[in-house]
């Protein structure tokens, strides 16, 4: 009896029992997203996950991928790091913003993508 419960679920039943816990995979859009206009000097290449017109983000990461042509494309788990610098310009106080990015590759399965986003992304960078 101990040994049956110690057992790891199937595949097929832990898929179902994580499609609750995802937000739907149609519901996700990918765009090339700038909030800052020519001031985020974030990767082109780089699209940015949309749930519902928002940015799919948890703990400060977010989803985004490169696209490829054959539908076979690379899902990426990315943190933006913000620091703003505090100076005086001509006696005015002025914020100059830094941004740099660091992101963990996370597979070409976006259900997977999804499961590191939102419950291991903590573990892709290491």
């Amino acid at each position: 009896m101990k040994d049956t419960l110690m057992k790891a679920l199937p595949a097929c039943i832990g898929r179902e029992i994580f499609s609750y816990l995802l937000p739907n995979k149609a519901d996700i859009t990918f765009v090339q997203y700038r909030p800052f206009g020519n001031q985020d000097y974030y990767s082109p290449k780089y699209e940015k996950a949309l749930l519902h017109g928002d940015l799919c983000e948890h703990d400060g990461c977010y989803l985004s991928r490169i696209p490829k042509k054959n539908n076979k494309h690379r899902y990426y788990i990315t943190y933006r790091m913000e620091d703003v610098l505090e100076t005086e310009y001509f006696d005015r106080p002025c914020n100059i913003y830094m941004y740099e990015y660091r992101s963990a590759y996370v597979g070409k399965d976006l259900e997977t993508a999804l499961l590191t986003l939102y419950y291991t992304q903590e573990n892709a960078f290491g």
